[in-house]
């Protein structure tokens, strides 16, 4: 299931290494953060909505502590936010996204 990023590997916590690999390989990690958006998006489930959006978070955390580029974490929620437009309850999580770092 899509609950956790480590659902499938018993044992493995990427929180543990998070930070880490955000500071060595921030791109590959917001690919990685990109692929849990859009596949929790297609469950089409406010629950998955709200999972997307924390992993949205996650991206803008990256843009803005790891590459110093805040502006690309916004574009990534706006572009989120025009594609997914027919989705209100995700665009109700996602905006709230926006609402706390505006």
């Amino acid at each position: 299931m899509m609950a956790h990023a480590h659902s499938g590997y018993p044992g493995f916590h990427l929180e543990k290494y998070e930070k880490l690999l955000r500071k060595r390989y921030p791109q590959e990690m917001i690919e990685f953060y990109r692929t849990k958006v859009e596949a929790c998006i297609r469950l089409k489930q406010r629950k998955f909505y709200k999972e997307a959006a924390r992993y949205a978070r996650h991206i803008q955390r990256i843009y803005v502590d790891n590459l110093s580029k805040p502006e690309q974490g916004d574009h990534y929620l706006q572009e989120l936010l025009t594609t997914y437009a027919k989705l209100p309850a995700l665009c109700d999580e996602l905006s709230a996204l926006i609402e706390k770092r505006g």
